[in-house]
């Protein structure tokens, strides 16, 4: 029995089961930087359009670990609760914003 190679990512716990979200794939990124650039834009009374449109990246970036699971699979594992916090991680694991420092990193020090 061969065990999955795993890309690195952000290890959450979903329904009791831990599952790790990496970050997009360039290809991905290139694919879908117009709506990911337009996500970003989103205000907070628009949140219910940005769930819908995030979902989709969720999916995309837990694909790449579990592509046996279907995109409806997923979307019903996933509460409301969570996919803003998780498409915030993806963010930080693809490049997008600071995350925070994994054990051993270092964290830049303040300028004076």
């Amino acid at each position: 029995m061969s065990k999955q190679a795993y890309y690195e990512g952000v290890e959450v716990t979903i329904r009791g089961e831990k599952y790790i979200f990496p970050g997009l794939s360039l290809a991905q990124l290139e694919e879908n930087m117009g709506e990911i650039e337009e996500i970003q834009k989103l205000s907070e009374e628009d949140s219910m359009k940005m769930i819908c449109k995030i979902s989709r990246f969720l999916y995309l970036a837990f694909s790449r670990n579990y592509p046996e699971v279907t995109e409806a699979e997923f979307k019903n594992m996933i509460d409301l609760r969570t996919g803003v916090k998780l498409f915030q991680y993806i963010l930080a694991e693809s490049g997008f914003e600071q995350g925070a420092p994994g054990s051993g990193e270092a964290v830049p020090a303040a300028s004076a």
